[in-house]
């Protein structure tokens, strides 16, 4: 058996943390808008099509999640609108 009382006791814990600063809480910020919602929709598009469609969204709203939605969104909408006029 290990002799266990050769060990040096800690010192202690150590001072504790300082205080928070005031931070702006959840509750204080406006609210999100509520979010439609949303279903998947799956088109089959060549792979040349699919990777140019890609590369536009990234160039227009960066290469970020979400950036096709938004672009096929703008297109959907601007077609949207052109019809209605």
């Amino acid at each position: 058996m290990a002799d266990v009382s050769k060990l040096r006791r800690g010192q202690g814990k150590g001072a504790p943390p300082a205080p928070a600063t005031a931070v702006e809480t959840v509750t204080t910020q406006p609210p999100r808008e509520k979010a439609e919602a949303t279903r998947p929709l799956q088109v089959v598009v060549p792979v040349s099509v699919f990777e140019e469609f890609g590369l536009q969204a990234a160039r227009e709203f960066g290469a970020v999640k979400g950036s096709k939605q938004a672009l096929f969104l703008k297109i959907w909408r601007q077609y949207r609108d052109s019809m209605i006029s």
